[in-house]
């Protein structure tokens, strides 16, 4: 039988990213893309969302299961909110009660998850020193 050794000192340390030219902050929590240029730097930043895109995406998730998802960009889980929307109306053919409840709760959750991971991008351009 083998046993697992760890063989050095840096086995369980992170990589160390590339040295950026201005610091992360609370402000600009994550930096999605950065692109250098001769005389500057642009920076893609995620950033928090206006309360305009959350009524936005929320009120597209009421009216259509999925459709806030769609808003913010996450293709996999419009999906499987309509798909869930759809499947619950199937559902409601065979049982009225268990089918509406299952439909509120897929909309509500849609709901809540659009509105919840609702963000934007800015762009940010720094100079070089």
């Amino acid at each position: 039988m083998t046993s697992i050794q760890s063989v050095g000192a840096n086995v369980h340390q992170p990589m160390q990213m590339q040295q950026m030219p201005v610091a992360q902050s609370q402000y600009y929590p994550e930096v999605l893309d950065v692109k250098e240029f001769p005389d500057h730097y642009v920076y893609t930043i995620k950033d928090e969302a206006s309360t305009g895109k959350k009524w936005g995406v929320g009120i597209g998730s009421f009216f259509l299961p999925g459709l806030g998802q769609a808003i913010n960009g996450q293709w996999g889980k419009a999906a499987a909110f309509l798909g869930g929307a759809v499947a619950t109306s199937f559902l409601t053919k065979s049982n009225r009660l268990l089918g509406s409840l299952t439909g509120i709760g897929i909309s509500v959750w849609s709901i809540v998850d659009a509105v919840k991971n609702a963000s934007s991008k800015t762009k940010q351009i720094v100079p070089k020193n």
